[in-house]
């Protein structure tokens, strides 16, 4: 009945390289993820984060 959902607390010193490890690891195991203290982060990070998700939601619609 419940999703697993993992808590990440956003930081200044996140880079891309961190956030991509851990949203495909997230897709492996279909778990959720929240975002926390988002504002933190780069816009290029966010923007990156938002092409990341785009793409996991098509494929998701896909049944891929």
């Amino acid at each position: 009945m419940a999703k697993y959902c993992v808590i990440f607390n956003c930081s200044s010193e996140v880079n891309i390289r961190t956030l991509q490890k851990l949203i495909s690891g997230l897709c492996y195991t279909g778990s959720w993820l929240c975002l926390d203290e988002i504002n933190r982060l780069t816009a290029e990070i966010m923007s990156v984060i938002a092409t990341q998700i785009n793409t996991i939601k098509n494929a998701v619609f896909q049944k891929k």
